[in-house]
């Protein structure tokens, strides 16, 4: 939701959300890998290591500001 309001667009629903978010002009370094490591199924990633994903994610959006 930040991101988007960041960029001054219109929040997807769920369904749209990765491409709509691949589309936008201002994103965190590293933000696509790490968006996409979250939403992979499977044991490689267990849940805290996807939290911790989630936290670099959220810190790298909030230092665009």
């Amino acid at each position: 939701s930040f991101l988007f309001a960041l960029n001054r667009r219109f929040e997807p629903g769920p369904r749209l959300m990765s491409r709509h978010l691949a589309g936008l002009e201002r994103l965190p370094d590293g933000f696509a890998g790490r968006f996409e490591s979250l939403l992979r199924e499977g044991p490689e990633l267990d849940r805290g290591r996807k939290c911790e994903i989630a936290g670099l994610l959220a810190r790298s959006a909030l230092a665009m500001v």
